[in-house]
């Protein structure tokens, strides 16, 4: 399995052309804002598992690729990784999109199988979507466990 990134950058030099440059813009803005201002990170992702401590590490990383075992190859939009310590960490998967863009189930569904083979913790989907409820995704179509935080 190969894994490819760049670390997230809060200026990012991604153009702003279109949708897919505005969507790694405001992604890698948003993950270096998450790796550098820990309280806000420590916010975010201790609900999801992260550790909670003010002294772990979190790293941000944007155009991650990853290669499937059966050779297809896809890129969430980021990697957030929060460490403490030699063996505690947390991972996360993000898929982001701007605007009107939609979250697709098929998408998000690789990116969870991508995060299976590597024993992440979860992936984190952020868009404009509502969700119906708590407790449900804006996504039609995802299907899977309840633990979906």
């Amino acid at each position: 399995m190969t894994i490819e990134a760049q670390e997230a950058r809060l200026i990012p030099v991604a153009g702003i052309s279109g949708n897919k440059e505005a969507e790694a813009r405001a992604t890698s803005a948003l993950l270096a804002v998450l790796s550098i201002v820990r309280p806000f990170s420590k916010a975010l992702l201790t609900p999801l598992g992260a550790s909670r401590s003010t002294r772990a590490k979190v790293e941000a990383f944007t155009e991650v690729t990853f290669e499937t075992p059966s050779g297809r190859t896809v890129r969430p939009d980021g990697l957030l990784r929060v460490t403490y310590g030699k063996r505690d960490s947390f991972v996360a998967l993000i898929e982001v999109k701007t605007g009107d863009a939609k979250l697709e189930a098929e998408q998000i569904h690789a990116y969870v199988e991508v995060a299976r083979q590597h024993n992440y913790d979860c992936v984190i989907t952020i868009s404009n979507e509502i969700a119906p409820s708590p407790n449900v995704h804006p996504t039609d179509g995802l299907r899977g466990p309840a633990n979906r935080r």
